[in-house]
């Protein structure tokens, strides 16, 4: 019944839009829309550049650097996968790397560094690697587009339906009546306070955002800002454009871009190609090439790839029991192999 009654309201927005703008709709019925659009995605894989800079007096956005990217979200699996290449940076670094993870292991590959000297690295590890994890930073998640990871939400319709306070109105922005979606998100942190009868309180702290969300393209959001308080100043905003239906209801921003009002930097990404669900194989765990240098933090050894036992170094005492069980089997399997041929020699002298 509760999907049939979004689905309703889905039909109903066109004609409500054409004849009187925007039904009255509240935060959790919209939270409800945006989960059901977002269930529909099961996977992404995007092809994108990011320059990001500081603004000029003029307004134009100076780049101290680019970077081609691809990076791939299985959000079933929790599958992700990032390669980025600096193609243009201040300082003439030249830097490519690699970052996965499957859910359990993360890996990382540095093909290109600083004062490296052509050698390239990889890295085992059992958490997230860091870049993969920020997601605030630059890259362009499906909803939300990076502002809310920070907080634990995935998506924007966990953020709406778990705020502490939402308000939702409607705006017209360029000829087209779009929802406006003010909401404060739990940082974790808590303020004490006296209330009117003299008790001592705690309350949650709260961060304020602005969503301004588009029915007409499966309510994704053409703009989202973060601000100092509930009716405060801007302090940072993402502005979506160029979407494109990359299936039927589904839509997908081809440029976003992002800038802080208090430090006069922005980023801005444009997307080259968006492949999604079955189209958009994520890549789990890394395959690291011939001569990298490997540093495995869960079995706390360093080797070089291809490089045979020679080159294996350890590191300190494994994080984990799987080497203290490949070690044990070995000597198990080495004593009764011992046992084996001194027992099948016994017997071959006996028989003589």
């Amino acid at each position: 019944m509760k999907n049939l009654k979004i689905c309703l309201v889905l039909c109903l927005l066109p004609l409500g839009s054409v004849a009187a703008g925007l039904p009255d709709i509240t935060g959790e019925k919209l939270a409800d829309i945006l989960r059901q659009q977002d269930n529909r995605l099961r996977a992404f894989r995007v092809k994108y550049r990011l320059t990001q800079g500081k603004y000029a007096q003029t307004g134009e956005l100076v780049p101290d650097a680019i970077i081609d990217c691809e990076f791939g979200h299985d959000i079933r699996k929790g599958h992700r996968y990032l390669h980025e290449k600096w193609v243009g940076h201040s300082s003439g670094e030249e830097l490519e790397r690699k970052y996965a993870y499957d859910g359990k292991t993360g890996t990382e590959l540095s093909l290109k560094q600083p004062d490296s000297r052509g050698l390239m690295f990889g890295k085992v590890m059992a958490k997230v690697p860091e870049m993969l994890d920020d997601q605030a930073i630059w890259k362009p998640e499906w909803a939300g587009y990076g502002f809310l990871r920070e907080y634990g939400y995935d998506t924007l319709s966990g953020a709406i339906r778990n705020a502490l306070k939402v308000e939702v109105t409607t705006e017209k922005s360029d000829g087209d009546e779009l929802y406006k979606v003010r909401f404060e998100v739990a940082t974790g942190e808590k303020r004490m306070f006296v209330d009117s009868d003299g008790a001592t309180k705690w309350a949650d702290l709260g961060e304020t955002y602005v969503a301004w969300l588009s029915p007409h393209m499966s309510f994704r959001p053409v703009k989202i800002e973060g601000l100092r308080g509930w009716d405060s100043d801007v302090i940072s905003l993402c502005s979506a454009s160029d979407f494109r239906q990359v299936s039927p209801g589904l839509w997908f921003p081809y440029r976003l871009e992002r800038s802080s009002t208090n430090r006069g930097r922005g980023r801005v990404i444009t997307v080259e190609d968006v492949a999604i669900n079955n189209d958009a194989p994520v890549t789990s765990r890394l395959k690291f090439p011939p001569n990298t240098h490997v540093t495995n933090e869960i079995w706390q050894v360093k080797y070089r790839v291809g490089g045979g036992l020679w080159s294996v170094r350890l590191g300190g005492l494994p994080k984990t029991t799987t080497p203290y069980l490949v070690i044990g089997l070995l000597l198990i399997s080495g004593i009764s192999v011992l046992i084996y041929c001194k027992y099948g020699r016994g017997r071959q002298l006996t028989e003589k």
